[in-house]
């Protein structure tokens, strides 16, 4: 389609499954007037995707403890400056995660600073070199120029652009499409992918901002209580408190605030409303036979205080423990009294005494609702 209704001269496309390639191709013509086929060797300028290099470059120096995320860029280039005094509050995480309004260029200066040799040696010997990226250069590579397939700018006439934007560190790479899959075994977790997730530590392919920590808590959603447990890897997990309580769920930070189960058909984040209250928010994509995919988003758990009772308080309803209560705010021949499980049952949280299920115990007789 891209090159047969959409006019594209040529495309190249590359699949990866458990760490190996399962689907690699291509279509159209090396260029306009040339009638020669595009390989899986030949090169693309890879535009904004060069940052996910630039990224990795950063992370691999934190891992070798020669730079830190949250350090001021000043730290490592004294001589950086800029008329807004603020500058000097942009962090090296900053460029990577687009918050400074600084491009990638200024991560690029760092990791030059700080190895101590050009960005351009610096990935080939650190990524593409382990990684067996054969295909992978940029503008300050030796290569030859031909192996790259022509692109064209139609508004200025259709000529052909050899280079694309030599903006390295914010762009600037030159890749393949089975090279990029190479790559992205990196951040991969299936079996296949274990020797090329060596390039970079757990921690650093997660790269959590430690802020998110402080959403580990206590949680209510439904008639629930959870635990919320987050860890420095990136790892998320949500544990329902109770005896019936189903398995444990565990899901990976992937960025932006956003960690994903593996199946990739739930994610959730942390929203903290103007009320004051943090709600767990969750996208949960549904395919529902002969309609399609859905997604249902909602905020599904608040995060809530812990609760300290005096013992007094304790002691009143830990005598109600597991006695069921008729409620008796409705007419004595409603028909909610003939409702099998019209009944409440109080049930005290073993874990956090301090609640029934999401009720919040306020004194020896009332207990409410936070949420």
């Amino acid at each position: 389609m891209l090159v047969n209704d959409l006019g594209a001269t040529n495309v190249q496309y590359a699949v990866i499954s458990d760490g190996q390639i399962i689907l690699s191709g291509n279509a159209g013509v090396y260029s306009r007037t040339e009638d020669a086929p595009i390989t899986a060797d030949t090169m693309y300028g890879i535009g904004s995707s060069s940052k996910v290099f630039t990224a990795a470059a950063i992370m691999i120096l934190e891992d070798r403890c020669q730079v830190e995320l949250d350090a001021p860029v000043t730290t490592y280039i004294p001589e950086f400056t800029m008329a807004d005094p603020r500058y000097r509050q942009i962090t090296v995480r900053m460029p990577l995660n687009h918050s400074s309004g600084l491009m990638g260029s200024l991560a690029k200066l760092v990791v030059e600073r700080v190895s101590g040799e050009s960005y351009t040696d610096f990935i080939r010997r650190n990524i593409a070199a382990p990684l067996g990226m054969t295909n992978t250069a940029t503008p300050q590579d030796n290569f030859d120029r031909n192996r790259l397939a022509r692109t064209y700018v139609d508004r200025v006439g259709g000529h052909a652009a050899v280079d694309t934007l030599g903006a390295i560190g914010t762009g600037g790479v030159y890749s393949t499409a089975e090279d990029l899959c190479k790559f992205a075994r990196v951040f991969m977790d299936d079996p296949g992918s274990a020797s090329a997730r060596s390039v970079l530590s757990a921690q650093s392919r997660a790269a959590m901002p430690p802020t998110l920590l402080g959403h580990s808590g206590l949680y209510g959603g439904g008639s629930s209580l959870v635990r919320v447990d987050i860890a420095a890897d990136g790892s998320l997990t949500i544990t329902t408190l109770g005896d019936d309580a189903p398995p444990a769920e565990t899901l990976i930070y992937i960025g932006d605030g956003v960690f994903a189960a593996a199946s990739g058909g739930k994610r959730v984040s942390f929203v903290t409303e103007s009320n004051g209250h943090t709600y767990a928010k969750r996208e949960v994509y549904i395919n529902i036979p002969g309609l399609g995919h859905t997604v249902v988003t909602d905020y599904y758990m608040q995060k809530l205080a812990p609760v300290v009772l005096e013992e007094s308080v304790q002691r009143a309803w830990s005598l109600r423990d597991g006695i069921a209560y008729y409620p008796v705010n409705e007419k004595f021949s409603s028909q909610a009294y003939t409702i099998p499980d019209a009944m409440i049952r109080i049930s005290l949280s073993k874990e956090e005494p301090g609640y029934m299920r999401t009720l919040q115990i306020v004194d020896a007789s009332t207990a409410m609702s936070p949420l």
